[in-house]
């Protein structure tokens, strides 16, 4: 199962993004990492994040890397969410198809658009499982060829669908391209009974197996965007919140160093990049601690 870093790293700051109910967090030296954190908020300790599924074993984001996942007992099912041009919400991570469908066969002519560029019907068209076959001969499956893109709804209905019960740890991706995806979102995840008072309405897991999706913390929700974080902040202010960090453009500043090398993987280049400066980092954090702080002055006041 795949689990990513950044995520992991991220969740370190999540204390800072969280609404109005979370207390001031102060961890003692020889308390355990993420110890405080777990005490204040119903997140499992060591949860597990199933990285688009798991998606070493079958192809990201597609419905074996899902099942799978739900199987093996993760805590949580990562997802990227993204938006149609008629408004669905489906399920992907890059910006563009071309890296794990066939769209160059299907829709040359789009072959480089953004996802917002086609509908769910034009979308369900391509095959998201091919790829994997042929990049991973040794994990490779016939059932993978012809797999298609998810929307939101069929993520949903795996996370409810076996024994044990996973969460949803959703990304909202490249969210300026989707005004107003967070109300869409919100509004998924409240009809589905993930949010409001009627959440987690399905039997309650027994046994050993995983109950994330019976608690409160069933929902956890992250951004790379500042104003994404404003704007789950604003239309599910109850939901854990994570800003992802990020180096570069739109991101932390980052210290110099040579270029990414012809053989060199992007998970090598990226591994031994480095943060310019402490104070560059902070800035980033200080971001998140100004919505703790926003949000309890507006906590106190509801209640004054």
């Amino acid at each position: 199962m795949s689990i990513r870093w950044r995520s992991a790293l991220a969740l370190g700051a999540l204390s800072l993004s969280l609404g109005a109910s979370m207390a001031p967090l102060a961890v003692a030296q020889s308390a355990a990492p993420g110890a405080t954190l777990c005490a204040k908020v119903p997140v499992p300790c060591n949860a597990v994040i199933a990285h688009r599924g798991a998606s070493y074993q079958a192809p990201e984001s597609t419905r074996p890397a899902y099942l799978l996942a739900r199987e093996l007992g993760a805590d949580y099912l990562e997802l990227d969410l993204q938006r149609t041009r008629d408004g669905e919400l489906v399920a992907f991570h890059d910006n563009t198809l071309g890296r794990n469908t066939n769209v160059a066969e299907v829709f040359p002519e789009r072959a480089d658009a953004p996802i917002s560029a086609f509908t769910l019907a034009e979308l369900k068209q391509l095959d998201a499982g091919s790829w994997f076959n042929a990049r991973y001969p040794e994990r490779a499956r016939d059932a993978y060829a012809g797999l298609q893109i998810l929307t939101l709804d069929e993520v949903i209905d795996i996370a409810e669908g076996g024994a044990n019960h996973p969460g949803l740890y959703i990304e909202t991706k490249v969210p300026e391209q989707f005004p107003g995806i967070e109300r869409d979102l919100r509004d998924k995840l409240t009809a589905r009974g993930w949010l409001g008072e009627d959440a987690g309405a399905w039997a309650p897991a027994s046994g050993d197996a995983v109950k994330v999706a019976d608690g409160k913390a069933r929902v956890i929700l992250q951004t790379f965007s500042k104003a994404s974080l404003a704007a789950l902040e604003e239309t599910m202010p109850q939901v854990p919140r994570v800003l992802l960090l990020w180096l570069g453009e739109g991101g932390i500043d980052a210290a110099p160093s040579d270029p990414q090398g012809e053989h060199e993987s992007d998970a090598d280049y990226y591994a031994r990049q480095q943060v310019a400066s402490p104070a560059a980092y902070q800035a980033w954090l200080d971001v998140a601690k100004a919505w703790r702080h926003r949000r309890r002055a507006l906590h106190r006041a509801a209640r004054s």
